[in-house]
Protein backbone atom coordinates (compact mmCIF):
# COMPACT_ATOMS: atom_id res chain seq x y z
CA UNK A 1 0.00 0.00 0.00
CA UNK A 2 1.23 3.08 -0.95
CA UNK A 3 1.99 5.58 1.81
CA UNK A 4 0.13 8.85 2.20
CA UNK A 5 1.85 11.75 1.11
CA UNK A 6 0.92 13.42 4.08
CA UNK A 7 2.92 10.83 5.79
CA UNK A 8 5.80 11.87 3.66
CA UNK A 9 8.75 14.50 4.14
CA UNK A 10 8.36 16.70 1.37
CA UNK A 11 11.38 17.64 1.02
CA UNK A 12 13.51 14.15 0.95
CA UNK A 13 9.92 11.71 0.69
CA UNK A 14 11.48 9.98 3.70
CA UNK A 15 8.45 8.30 5.55
CA UNK A 16 7.02 9.57 8.68
CA UNK A 17 5.35 8.88 11.72
CA UNK A 18 2.47 10.16 12.85
CA UNK A 19 1.86 13.52 14.41
CA UNK A 20 1.84 13.43 18.26
CA UNK A 21 1.20 16.14 19.25
CA UNK A 22 4.77 17.92 18.68
CA UNK A 23 6.06 19.72 15.47
CA UNK A 24 6.16 16.38 12.90
CA UNK A 25 9.40 16.47 11.23
CA UNK A 26 11.49 14.50 9.27
CA UNK A 27 14.77 12.66 10.76
CA UNK A 28 16.42 12.54 7.82
CA UNK A 29 16.66 15.98 6.05
CA UNK A 30 16.09 18.11 9.34
CA UNK A 31 12.98 19.40 7.48
CA UNK A 32 10.51 21.66 10.05
CA UNK A 33 13.21 20.96 12.37
CA UNK A 34 11.96 25.13 13.52
CA UNK A 35 8.05 25.20 12.30
CA UNK A 36 8.66 28.83 12.53
CA UNK A 37 11.07 29.66 10.46
CA UNK A 38 8.80 26.81 7.45
CA UNK A 39 6.16 28.56 7.66
CA UNK A 40 8.17 32.17 6.86
CA UNK A 41 6.51 33.77 3.09
CA UNK A 42 10.55 34.93 2.72
CA UNK A 43 13.16 33.02 2.64
CA UNK A 44 16.70 34.34 4.19
CA UNK A 45 18.40 36.56 2.19
CA UNK A 46 22.02 35.70 1.27
CA UNK A 47 23.72 38.12 3.68
CA UNK A 48 21.32 36.19 6.76
CA UNK A 49 22.20 32.66 5.06
CA UNK A 50 26.17 33.98 5.39
CA UNK A 51 25.54 35.58 9.12
CA UNK A 52 24.31 32.27 10.08
CA UNK A 53 27.12 30.23 8.71
CA UNK A 54 29.87 32.22 9.95
CA UNK A 55 28.20 32.25 13.53
CA UNK A 56 27.86 28.45 13.24
CA UNK A 57 31.48 28.24 12.51
CA UNK A 58 32.37 30.42 15.35
CA UNK A 59 30.42 28.34 17.62
CA UNK A 60 31.65 25.17 16.61
CA UNK A 61 35.30 26.40 16.39
CA UNK A 62 35.02 27.98 19.92
CA UNK A 63 33.28 24.73 21.19
CA UNK A 64 36.51 22.11 19.70
CA UNK A 65 38.91 24.98 21.54
CA UNK A 66 37.38 24.78 24.83
CA UNK A 67 37.13 20.71 24.21
CA UNK A 68 41.01 19.93 24.00
CA UNK A 69 42.44 22.67 26.01
CA UNK A 70 43.43 22.01 29.38
CA UNK A 71 43.21 24.72 31.86
CA UNK A 72 41.47 25.43 35.33
CA UNK A 73 39.76 28.50 34.07
CA UNK A 74 39.65 30.58 30.79
CA UNK A 75 41.90 33.62 30.51
CA UNK A 76 40.90 37.23 29.45
CA UNK A 77 41.42 37.33 25.65
CA UNK A 78 42.82 41.00 23.64
CA UNK A 79 39.29 41.61 22.91
CA UNK A 80 37.83 41.53 26.32
CA UNK A 81 41.01 43.90 27.28
CA UNK A 82 39.99 46.11 24.72
CA UNK A 83 36.22 46.10 25.79
CA UNK A 84 37.60 46.51 29.38
CA UNK A 85 39.57 49.81 28.35
CA UNK A 86 36.69 50.66 25.68
CA UNK A 87 34.14 50.43 29.20
CA UNK A 88 36.70 52.49 31.57
CA UNK A 89 37.44 55.31 28.77
CA UNK A 90 33.11 55.34 28.72
CA UNK A 91 33.18 56.00 32.40
CA UNK A 92 36.28 58.12 32.47
CA UNK A 93 34.21 60.24 29.94
CA UNK A 94 31.33 60.97 32.49
CA UNK A 95 34.05 61.99 35.75
CA UNK A 96 35.26 64.22 32.81
CA UNK A 97 31.74 65.80 31.88
CA UNK A 98 30.76 65.97 35.55
CA UNK A 99 34.17 67.62 35.96
CA UNK A 100 33.47 70.60 33.65
CA UNK A 101 30.10 71.06 35.13
CA UNK A 102 31.54 71.42 38.31
CA UNK A 103 34.33 74.26 36.93
CA UNK A 104 31.81 75.92 34.94
CA UNK A 105 29.09 76.02 38.29
CA UNK A 106 32.51 77.87 40.69
CA UNK A 107 34.39 79.31 37.63
CA UNK A 108 31.34 80.97 36.14
CA UNK A 109 29.14 82.05 38.90
CA UNK A 110 26.90 84.41 38.61
CA UNK A 111 26.85 83.78 34.45
CA UNK A 112 23.66 82.85 33.75
CA UNK A 113 25.21 81.23 30.32
CA UNK A 114 27.59 78.95 32.65
CA UNK A 115 25.20 78.15 35.32
CA UNK A 116 22.69 77.01 32.57
CA UNK A 117 25.62 74.84 30.63
CA UNK A 118 27.14 73.41 34.15
CA UNK A 119 23.62 72.06 35.20
CA UNK A 120 23.18 70.50 31.40
CA UNK A 121 26.49 68.69 31.50
CA UNK A 122 26.11 67.73 35.42
CA UNK A 123 22.51 66.22 34.08
CA UNK A 124 24.05 63.98 31.43
CA UNK A 125 27.11 63.13 34.13
CA UNK A 126 24.36 61.98 36.43
CA UNK A 127 22.26 60.34 33.47
CA UNK A 128 25.79 58.49 32.15
CA UNK A 129 26.70 57.85 36.06
CA UNK A 130 27.47 53.99 36.97
CA UNK A 131 24.77 52.20 38.68
CA UNK A 132 25.37 49.97 41.42
CA UNK A 133 22.32 48.77 42.30
CA UNK A 134 20.36 47.47 45.23
CA UNK A 135 19.46 44.33 46.79
CA UNK A 136 15.95 42.80 45.55
CA UNK A 137 12.61 43.46 47.60
CA UNK A 138 11.54 39.54 47.11
CA UNK A 139 14.70 38.23 49.02
CA UNK A 140 13.90 34.69 50.59
CA UNK A 141 14.19 34.79 54.67
CA UNK A 142 16.79 32.29 55.53
CA UNK A 143 14.04 30.90 58.45
CA UNK A 144 11.64 30.21 55.44
CA UNK A 145 13.97 28.00 53.58
CA UNK A 146 16.79 26.81 55.71
CA UNK A 147 17.60 23.85 54.02
CA UNK A 148 17.86 25.93 50.32
CA UNK A 149 20.58 28.10 51.75
CA UNK A 150 22.32 25.72 53.46
CA UNK A 151 22.44 23.99 50.17
CA UNK A 152 23.82 27.02 48.43
CA UNK A 153 26.28 27.49 51.01
CA UNK A 154 27.54 24.24 50.80
CA UNK A 155 28.05 24.49 47.36
CA UNK A 156 29.65 28.09 47.63
CA UNK A 157 32.01 26.85 50.14
CA UNK A 158 32.62 23.63 47.97
CA UNK A 159 33.49 25.74 44.79
CA UNK A 160 35.43 28.09 46.85
CA UNK A 161 33.07 31.36 45.89
CA UNK A 162 31.86 33.74 48.48
CA UNK A 163 28.33 33.10 49.73
CA UNK A 164 25.70 34.84 48.59
CA UNK A 165 23.81 37.21 51.22
CA UNK A 166 20.49 36.37 49.66
CA UNK A 167 18.24 34.43 47.26
CA UNK A 168 15.30 35.10 45.02
CA UNK A 169 12.82 32.47 43.91
CA UNK A 170 11.30 34.03 40.86
CA UNK A 171 8.59 33.01 38.04
CA UNK A 172 11.51 32.77 35.32
CA UNK A 173 12.47 29.31 33.59
CA UNK A 174 16.40 30.37 34.33
CA UNK A 175 18.97 31.12 37.35
CA UNK A 176 20.61 34.20 37.68
CA UNK A 177 23.24 35.56 39.86
CA UNK A 178 24.43 39.45 40.49
CA UNK A 179 26.25 41.96 42.64
CA UNK A 180 24.94 44.94 43.92
CA UNK A 181 25.59 47.79 46.52
CA UNK A 182 29.30 49.52 47.11
CA UNK A 183 29.68 45.95 49.16
CA UNK A 184 28.99 44.10 46.43
CA UNK A 185 26.82 41.57 47.75
CA UNK A 186 25.69 38.46 45.57
CA UNK A 187 22.17 37.44 45.25
CA UNK A 188 21.08 34.09 43.41
CA UNK A 189 17.87 33.79 41.30
CA UNK A 190 16.46 30.55 40.89
CA UNK A 191 13.13 30.24 38.69
CA UNK A 192 10.46 28.08 40.05
CA UNK A 193 9.51 26.57 36.92
CA UNK A 194 12.92 25.37 36.39
CA UNK A 195 13.55 24.02 39.47
CA UNK A 196 10.07 22.35 39.68
CA UNK A 197 11.32 19.97 36.71
CA UNK A 198 14.98 19.42 38.43
CA UNK A 199 15.62 16.20 40.49
CA UNK A 200 17.83 17.14 43.14
CA UNK A 201 21.48 16.22 41.33
CA UNK A 202 19.94 19.00 38.79
CA UNK A 203 19.26 22.31 40.68
CA UNK A 204 22.70 21.22 42.64
CA UNK A 205 24.12 21.72 39.17
CA UNK A 206 22.23 24.75 38.47
CA UNK A 207 23.05 26.60 41.53
CA UNK A 208 26.83 25.52 41.46
CA UNK A 209 26.89 26.43 37.58
CA UNK A 210 25.47 30.35 38.66
CA UNK A 211 27.84 31.09 41.40
CA UNK A 212 30.86 28.98 39.42
CA UNK A 213 30.95 32.42 37.78
CA UNK A 214 32.16 34.55 40.67
CA UNK A 215 35.20 32.15 40.26
CA UNK A 216 35.84 31.56 36.53
CA UNK A 217 36.84 35.08 35.18
CA UNK A 218 33.51 35.68 33.20
CA UNK A 219 34.23 39.12 31.74
CA UNK A 220 30.97 39.66 30.51
CA UNK A 221 29.91 39.75 34.60
CA UNK A 222 32.25 41.74 35.48
CA UNK A 223 30.78 44.87 36.71
CA UNK A 224 32.50 47.95 34.91
CA UNK A 225 31.61 46.92 31.36
CA UNK A 226 28.39 45.82 31.83
CA UNK A 227 27.50 49.08 33.36
CA UNK A 228 29.04 51.00 30.60
CA UNK A 229 26.85 49.34 28.03
CA UNK A 230 23.99 50.18 30.54
CA UNK A 231 25.21 53.41 30.31
CA UNK A 232 25.14 53.51 26.32
CA UNK A 233 21.64 52.29 26.34
CA UNK A 234 20.49 54.88 28.32
CA UNK A 235 21.88 57.24 25.53
CA UNK A 236 20.43 56.18 23.20
CA UNK A 237 16.70 55.58 25.02
CA UNK A 238 17.27 59.93 25.51
CA UNK A 239 18.54 60.83 22.21
CA UNK A 240 16.39 58.68 19.25
CA UNK A 241 13.66 60.49 18.06
CA UNK A 242 10.45 58.84 17.89
CA UNK A 243 10.08 59.84 14.10
CA UNK A 244 11.80 62.27 12.00
CA UNK A 245 8.87 64.11 10.64
CA UNK A 246 7.09 64.98 13.99
CA UNK A 247 3.48 64.49 13.39
CA UNK A 248 0.64 67.10 13.69
CA UNK A 249 -0.62 65.95 17.00
CA UNK A 250 3.40 66.35 18.47
CA UNK A 251 3.98 69.94 16.44
CA UNK A 252 0.79 71.42 14.99
CA UNK A 253 3.23 73.65 12.87
CA UNK A 254 4.35 72.48 9.97
CA UNK A 255 7.31 74.54 9.69
CA UNK A 256 8.50 74.04 13.11
CA UNK A 257 8.28 69.97 12.00
CA UNK A 258 9.93 70.95 9.17
CA UNK A 259 12.95 72.79 10.71
CA UNK A 260 12.70 69.73 14.03
CA UNK A 261 13.62 66.91 11.23
CA UNK A 262 17.29 67.62 10.28
CA UNK A 263 17.89 67.76 13.84
CA UNK A 264 16.18 64.64 14.69
CA UNK A 265 18.16 63.24 11.83
CA UNK A 266 21.82 64.20 13.70
CA UNK A 267 19.77 62.91 16.81
CA UNK A 268 18.94 59.50 14.92
CA UNK A 269 22.59 59.24 13.53
CA UNK A 270 24.19 60.14 16.96
CA UNK A 271 21.93 57.08 18.64
CA UNK A 272 22.36 54.31 16.16
CA UNK A 273 26.41 55.07 16.52
CA UNK A 274 26.10 54.76 20.58
CA UNK A 275 24.09 51.94 19.68
CA UNK A 276 26.74 50.31 17.71
CA UNK A 277 29.33 50.86 20.52
CA UNK A 278 26.98 49.13 23.22
CA UNK A 279 26.85 46.39 20.45
CA UNK A 280 30.77 46.28 19.66
CA UNK A 281 31.26 45.58 23.30
CA UNK A 282 29.59 42.76 23.45
CA UNK A 283 30.98 41.55 20.10
CA UNK A 284 34.61 41.57 21.92
CA UNK A 285 33.30 40.28 25.18
CA UNK A 286 31.20 36.98 23.21
CA UNK A 287 33.98 34.40 23.09
CA UNK A 288 35.48 34.81 26.53
CA UNK A 289 31.79 35.18 27.47
CA UNK A 290 30.79 31.95 25.75
CA UNK A 291 34.04 30.04 26.64
CA UNK A 292 33.16 31.10 30.48
CA UNK A 293 29.31 29.38 30.14
CA UNK A 294 31.45 26.59 29.19
CA UNK A 295 33.87 26.41 32.47
CA UNK A 296 30.97 27.04 34.22
CA UNK A 297 29.55 23.71 33.29
CA UNK A 298 32.51 22.05 33.96
CA UNK A 299 33.30 23.38 37.67
CA UNK A 300 29.94 22.93 38.29
CA UNK A 301 29.62 19.36 37.26
CA UNK A 302 32.59 18.18 39.62
CA UNK A 303 29.47 18.81 42.68
CA UNK A 304 26.85 17.70 40.58
CA UNK A 305 28.59 15.10 38.65
CA UNK A 306 28.37 14.58 35.15
CA UNK A 307 24.74 13.24 35.55
CA UNK A 308 23.03 15.62 37.27
CA UNK A 309 24.63 18.57 34.97
CA UNK A 310 23.41 16.65 31.91
CA UNK A 311 20.35 16.61 33.11
CA UNK A 312 20.02 20.24 33.76
CA UNK A 313 21.20 21.29 30.58
CA UNK A 314 18.81 18.90 29.22
CA UNK A 315 16.10 20.31 30.38
CA UNK A 316 16.46 23.51 29.58
CA UNK A 317 14.92 22.59 25.88
CA UNK A 318 11.80 22.91 27.55
CA UNK A 319 11.68 26.60 27.61
CA UNK A 320 8.75 26.38 25.06
CA UNK A 321 7.12 23.60 26.56
CA UNK A 322 6.76 25.25 29.94
CA UNK A 323 5.37 28.37 28.14
CA UNK A 324 3.11 26.24 26.22
CA UNK A 325 1.44 24.64 29.83
CA UNK A 326 1.25 27.96 31.66
CA UNK A 327 -0.95 29.13 28.37
CA UNK A 328 -3.48 26.10 28.70
CA UNK A 329 -3.15 26.68 32.33
CA UNK A 330 -4.25 30.84 32.13
CA UNK A 331 -6.91 29.68 30.28
CA UNK A 332 -8.62 26.28 30.79
CA UNK A 333 -7.46 25.86 34.36
CA UNK A 334 -9.71 23.94 36.87
CA UNK A 335 -9.61 25.15 40.59
CA UNK A 336 -7.95 21.57 41.35
CA UNK A 337 -5.42 22.03 39.50
CA UNK A 338 -1.76 22.93 40.08
CA UNK A 339 0.44 24.45 37.71
CA UNK A 340 3.92 22.65 38.79
CA UNK A 341 2.05 19.56 39.21
CA UNK A 342 1.06 20.21 35.19
CA UNK A 343 4.33 20.93 34.40
CA UNK A 344 6.23 18.35 35.80
CA UNK A 345 3.21 16.04 33.92
CA UNK A 346 3.59 17.49 30.52
CA UNK A 347 7.48 17.43 30.54
CA UNK A 348 7.43 14.23 32.23
CA UNK A 349 5.52 13.08 28.23
CA UNK A 350 7.57 14.87 26.20
CA UNK A 351 8.58 12.22 23.78
CA UNK A 352 11.82 10.76 22.55
CA UNK A 353 11.46 12.28 19.28
CA UNK A 354 10.89 15.54 20.60
CA UNK A 355 13.93 15.67 22.62
CA UNK A 356 15.63 15.24 19.76
CA UNK A 357 14.51 18.01 17.52
CA UNK A 358 14.91 19.89 20.15
CA UNK A 359 19.18 19.11 20.40
CA UNK A 360 19.55 19.21 16.65
CA UNK A 361 17.47 22.58 16.41
CA UNK A 362 20.47 23.69 19.32
CA UNK A 363 23.08 22.20 17.46
CA UNK A 364 21.71 24.05 13.94
CA UNK A 365 21.87 27.13 16.06
CA UNK A 366 25.29 27.06 16.68
CA UNK A 367 26.40 30.35 18.30
CA UNK A 368 25.75 33.74 17.93
CA UNK A 369 27.46 36.99 18.78
CA UNK A 370 23.96 38.03 19.93
CA UNK A 371 23.99 35.06 22.43
CA UNK A 372 25.52 34.89 25.85
CA UNK A 373 25.15 31.48 26.73
CA UNK A 374 26.83 27.91 23.64
CA UNK A 375 24.34 25.99 21.92
CA UNK A 376 23.33 23.72 24.71
CA UNK A 377 24.19 20.60 22.69
CA UNK A 378 27.70 21.54 22.42
CA UNK A 379 27.38 21.95 26.06
CA UNK A 380 26.25 18.28 26.89
CA UNK A 381 28.72 16.98 24.63
CA UNK A 382 31.39 19.02 26.37
CA UNK A 383 30.44 17.40 29.68
CA UNK A 384 29.92 14.02 28.64
CA UNK A 385 33.99 14.07 27.35
CA UNK A 386 35.13 16.17 30.17
CA UNK A 387 32.79 15.84 33.04
CA UNK A 388 33.79 14.28 36.33
CA UNK A 389 31.25 10.89 37.12
CA UNK A 390 30.31 10.92 40.19
CA UNK A 391 29.06 13.96 42.50
CA UNK A 392 31.32 15.72 45.50
CA UNK A 393 27.96 16.64 46.70
CA UNK A 394 25.32 14.49 47.06
CA UNK A 395 21.62 15.43 48.04
CA UNK A 396 20.12 12.23 49.89
CA UNK A 397 16.09 11.55 50.19
CA UNK A 398 15.79 13.69 53.27
CA UNK A 399 17.51 16.36 52.58
CA UNK A 400 15.68 16.55 48.72
CA UNK A 401 12.28 16.01 50.65
CA UNK A 402 12.76 19.00 53.02
CA UNK A 403 13.60 21.28 49.55
CA UNK A 404 10.36 20.10 48.01
CA UNK A 405 8.54 21.19 51.06
CA UNK A 406 10.54 25.14 51.06
CA UNK A 407 9.86 25.44 47.46
CA UNK A 408 5.82 24.20 47.82
CA UNK A 409 5.55 27.45 49.65
CA UNK A 410 6.18 29.45 46.88
CA UNK A 411 4.10 28.11 44.26
CA UNK A 412 0.80 29.65 44.80
CA UNK A 413 2.50 33.29 44.35
CA UNK A 414 4.89 32.31 41.73
CA UNK A 415 1.79 30.61 39.73
CA UNK A 416 0.13 33.95 40.36
CA UNK A 417 2.62 35.71 38.59
CA UNK A 418 3.24 33.24 35.72
CA UNK A 419 -0.21 33.81 35.05
CA UNK A 420 -0.73 37.51 35.50
CA UNK A 421 2.77 38.19 32.56
CA UNK A 422 0.53 35.47 30.27
CA UNK A 423 -2.64 37.94 30.32
CA UNK A 424 -0.45 40.84 30.46
CA UNK A 425 1.49 39.68 27.27
CA UNK A 426 -2.17 39.35 25.26
CA UNK A 427 -2.96 42.87 25.70
CA UNK A 428 0.10 43.80 24.39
Amino acid sequence: MPIDEEKRCPQCSAELPAPAGFANWCERCNWNLNPSTTTQEHPPSSLARIYETLNQRLGRSLFETVLHEQVARPGASLSSRIAIGLAFAIHASTFFVAAVGIWLLIAGWPNAFALVLSGMLLGLAWLMRPRLGGPPDDVVDRATSPTLYCLVDRIADGLGADRVAGLVISPSFNAAIYDVGLRRERYIELGLPLLSILSSQERVALIAHELSHGVNGDPARGRLVDSAIRALMRWVAVLRPDDIYPSSVRVPNPVVALLMAPLNLALLAISEFLLWGARALIALLYRDSQRAEYYADLLASRLSGRDGMIGLLSKLYYAASVEWVVHRYANYRRESEDLFDNIRSYVGAIPGREIERLRRLSVLKASSVDDTHPPTAFRVQLIQERGPVEPALFIDSDESARLDGELQLFRERVSTALVQRHDEALWR
